[in-house]
């Protein structure tokens, strides 16, 4: 199975479209990529996977990080 196609990073001012778990970036840490949960309204805190990311019931104080999903829909 190949790995899922994801979008571009996107600018942390921009926000999804749709809930869900989401790949973010910390910019002290460009390289490390961990999950967070986006309600339609704020994120979450991040977790390092997406299954822990998605039980995170605490909202993050970092509203403006980059931020990327999936390019297409999963099947």
């Amino acid at each position: 199975m190949s790995a899922p196609k994801l979008t571009e990073w996107l600018p942390g001012t921009w926000k999804p479209t749709l809930p869900g778990v989401y790949q973010r970036r910390y910019m002290s840490d460009p390289d490390a990529v961990y999950y967070a949960r986006w309600d339609g309204a704020c994120w979450y805190m991040t977790a390092p996977t997406p299954e822990r990311a998605q039980c995170v019931k605490t909202t993050s104080n970092f509203a403006n990080l980059p931020w990327r999903g999936l390019a297409e829909a999963p099947r």
